[in-house]
């Protein structure tokens, strides 16, 4: 059997046995030998096609529903902050049904923090200088619940104060973990959390993820 299909398949019956991170990492090849190349079928690695259910046209088409695919609306004016999500309703998650949970979920926060990456590319382009965007990940209690994260776009104006009002920090909880495995390829992601006194974070609160230079 070739090497790239037994790491994928091992790795899709861990997650669903619910061993979860530990063995997400597999499924996207980052500890063994196995080269990833993302194709638009799937997965290719080591000259061998792997089978994958995901779609990139679903993911274009969730984009596009939401109008994320429109970079320049994020940079007219707002008062104080908006907050985008990356999806409206569960129908439009369809195309994932045949995934695991934490995958399906894994890919959700993936794809909301490369659609943030590409707005702070375009921000550069268009010498933004007055303009902060990062993901916001949230929907924790119905994760843990089996239920589907709620990725969202969180864009403001530094100047009019309402970033200065958030004091976040690194995170390196179970949840920020997650995240932080599941955006692992773009480069510079950092997790944060906003500070707190707890010893452990509410599944209510968010988890942040910011891109350079917005970082």
């Amino acid at each position: 059997m070739p090497p790239g299909r037994y790491v994928f398949q091992r790795a899709l019956v861990g997650l669903t046995d619910g061993l979860g991170t530990a063995l997400y990492q597999d499924v996207r090849f980052r500890d063994g030998p196995v080269i990833r190349q993302k194709t638009r079928t799937g997965l290719r690695s080591q000259g061998w096609d792997v089978e994958c259910p995901m779609s990139d046209d679903g993911f274009d088409a969730l984009l596009a529903g939401e109008g994320l695919d429109d970079l320049d609306g994020f940079f007219g004016p707002v008062e104080d902050f908006d907050e985008v999500p990356l999806y409206s309703r569960y129908a439009q998650l369809e195309f994932l049904s045949g995934l695991p949970w934490p995958e399906r979920n894994a890919l959700l926060v993936r794809r909301a923090v490369e659609c943030l990456a590409r707005l702070a590319v375009r921000a550069a382009e268009r010498g933004e200088g007055d303009f902060f965007a990062m993901v916001t990940v949230a929907g924790w209690d119905e994760y843990h619940d089996g239920g589907f994260l709620m990725p969202s776009i969180w864009y403001t104006r530094p100047s009019n104060g309402t970033l200065a009002c958030l004091d976040l920090v690194a995170a390196a909880d179970a949840d920020a973990r997650f995240v932080a495995d599941a955006v692992s390829a773009v480069a510079g992601a950092r997790v944060l959390r906003v500070r707190s006194s707890e010893a452990e974070p509410s599944r209510f609160e968010r988890v942040y993820v910011t891109v350079p230079p917005m970082s």
